[in-house]
C-alpha cells in the first residue's frame, strides 16, 4: 500500500546574529585626498560575546577600529556584550577621478559575513553643493556643481542657473523650489542647462516645485 506522510515544520525567522548601520555610505573626495571619516555601527544580537574575524574594505576606501591608523583590512575584534556596539570608522581615499562602487564585508562567526555597501564620488574642479539652502548665481565659470545632499531654494528667494551650467547630483537626491521662490534656469542650443546623476544606477530624485515659479 501507498503510506502518506504529512509533516508540518514550525519554521521561525532567525534573527542576525549582528547588525550594520547604516547599510551603505556615501562619500565624495578629490583625487588624492581622504574624506572625512564615517562611522559604522557593528551591533551584537547574540546572548553572549561575539567575535569579529576581519573586515575587509573595497579599493578605494580605509577602515579603522579605533581612528589611529586605517588600512583596507582589521584582522579581529570582540564585541562583548548582548546589544552593544562597536564602531568602524570608513574614510574615502580616490586615487583617481570617477565613481567607486564596493562592499565592506564583515566575516563573523563560523563563516557568516555581513556586508555595508560603500559608493563614493571623486571629481576635479567645479563646485560641491552640501545639503542645504541655495540661492544666487551659479555661473558656467563654476561649473560643474556637484550636490552632495538634499537641496531648497527657500521663499523669496531665487537661483539663477548660467547657460552651459553642468548639475550633478552625487547621490538619490533632489532640489526643492519653496514658495514665492524662483529657478531662473535658460539654456540654449550651444550652451545647454544639464541636471543629472554622477552614477545612473542610484539617480537623483528630481525637482520638486512648492507653488513656485520657474
Amino acid at each position: 500500500g501507498i503510506i502518506l506522510m504529512e509533516a508540518i515544520l514550525n519554521i521561525q525567522p532567525i534573527s542576525p546574529t549582528i547588525d550594520a548601520d547604516p547599510s551603505s555610505l556615501l562619500f565624495y573626495s578629490v583625487p588624492g585626498q581622504e574624506s572625512e571619516p564615517k562611522m559604522l555601527f557593528i551591533k551584537n544580537n547574540t546572548s553572549q560575546r561575539i567575535l569579529i574575524n576581519s573586515i575587509y574594505s573595497p579599493e578605494g576606501f580605509v577602515i579603522s577600529a579605533w581612528d589611529d591608523g586605517y588600512s583596507d583590512h582589521i584582522d579581529s575584534l570582540e564585541i562583548q556584550r548582548p546589544g552593544q556596539e562597536a564602531v568602524i570608522n570608513v574614510k574615502f581615499c580616490p586615487a583617481d577621478a570617477g565613481g567607486y562602487y564596493g562592499t565592506l564585508t564583515i566575516h563573523y562567526g563560523d563563516g557568516n559575513r555581513k556586508y555595508v555597501i560603500l559608493k563614493g564620488c571623486s571629481f576635479t574642479g567645479g563646485t560641491e553643493i552640501p545639503q542645504g539652502e541655495v540661492s544666487g548665481r551659479w555661473s558656467q565659470a563654476r561649473s560643474p556643481y556637484f550636490v552632495s545632499g538634499d537641496i531648497k531654494v527657500p521663499e523669496n528667494r531665487q537661483l539663477l542657473i548660467e547657460p552651459g551650467v553642468k548639475v550633478i547630483f552625487v547621490g538619490p537626491y533632489g532640489m526643492t523650489i519653496g514658495k514665492k521662490a524662483l529657478l531662473i534656469a535658460e539654456g540654449n542650443n550651444y550652451h545647454p542647462i544639464e541636471f543629472t546623476a554622477w552614477n545612473r544606477n542610484l539617480g537623483w530624485t528630481g525637482l520638486r516645485f512648492l507653488d513656485s515659479g520657474a
